[in-house]
């Protein structure tokens, strides 16, 4: 598993049977900005099957 920070959001890649996992944690302060966050990461993770 791959852990990186570099001055961004913390992010996590796991690799398993060809599959990758990623995760990312994000401060948001309400429910506008977490959608608007959701939706940069759809847009940045265009082939995922779900986000």
């Amino acid at each position: 598993m791959k852990i990186l920070c570099q001055g961004q959001a913390p992010l996590a890649e796991l690799n398993i049977k060809n599959s990758r996992f990623i995760a990312e944690a994000f401060t948001v302060h309400d429910s506008v900005e977490a959608r608007e966050k959701l939706h940069e990461q759809k847009k940045k993770y265009e082939d995922a099957t779900h986000v």
